[in-house]
């Protein structure tokens, strides 16, 4: 079964530093069937524009030692990911991260992203899940970047993780410096800077960038205001 998430695309807006206002924000969860396990549906030729209709996003859970394993794997390996520290893994680095527990164990799980008009769009894979503050992969196809895709699959994601697992109280993401997309998409979705690791994000054939870490509390996300604090605190004034 797939878990259906939608809302009205810019129900809550988050900024840097001040408070995400909740807006008039629909959400409506139903239960459907998978599509298939190993049909991505991605179309031939995509318009690369924002969609203006209504934004939903479906989680379906993936099979990866079954149904899913040869979708997950060319996913990975048949697009480039160029913010993400693996931009293009190689087959066998897939193979071995499948058959290691990658995708689904203790600490990890699995979920296509599809949207009930586009179809399936892209993945995201939760990872620290016994941890009481989880991590999150989040990638999506080429052809969907750049259509307003990004913040409402990470709302579907933040609602999903927060009530299924109860003894989580905070989800935690990191990109890089440079990915001003997923960057706007943290603030959008009420997720608030907590971090920058200078040089900390390594780059192939390049030198490392810094790595920007964003953060939702529990409690923010029941409340619809990001707590903020103060950066600098402390200084040698004090």
């Amino acid at each position: 079964m797939g878990l259906l998430i939608s809302w009205s695309p810019g129900a809550v807006t988050g900024c840097y530093g001040g408070a995400a206002r909740p807006g008039k924000e629909e959400v409506r969860i139903t239960r459907r069937e998978p599509t298939g396990g190993g049909d991505l549906r991605l179309p031939s030729v995509p318009l690369r524009r924002p969609y203006r209709g209504r934004l939903t996003t479906a989680l379906t859970r993936t099979d990866p030692q079954g149904a899913d394993r040869e979708a997950l794997i060319a996913f990975h390996t048949s697009a480039h990911f160029p913010f993400h520290v693996r931009p293009h893994p190689a087959r066998g680095d897939l193979e071995r991260a499948v058959d290691g527990g990658a995708f689904r164990d203790d600490d990890h799980d699995s979920w296509w992203l599809d949207d009930e008009r586009l179809g399936r769009f892209g993945l995201v894979v939760l990872e620290d899940l016994q941890e009481p503050a989880p991590l999150f992969d989040l990638r999506i196809a080429p052809a969907f970047r750049g259509r307003g895709l990004g913040v409402p699959a990470l709302r579907a994601v933040t609602d999903h993780v927060f009530r299924t697992l109860p003894d989580v109280t905070r989800f935690e993401g990191q990109t890089r410096e440079d990915n001003v997309p997923m960057r706007r998409v943290f603030l959008r979705a009420g997720w608030v800077k907590e971090a920058h690791y200078r040089e900390a994000w390594p780059v192939e054939g390049s030198a490392p960038l810094a790595s920007v870490a964003c953060a939702v509390l529990r409690r923010d996300r029941a409340s619809g205001r990001a707590t903020t604090f103060e950066w600098d605190d402390l200084t040698l004034d004090d």
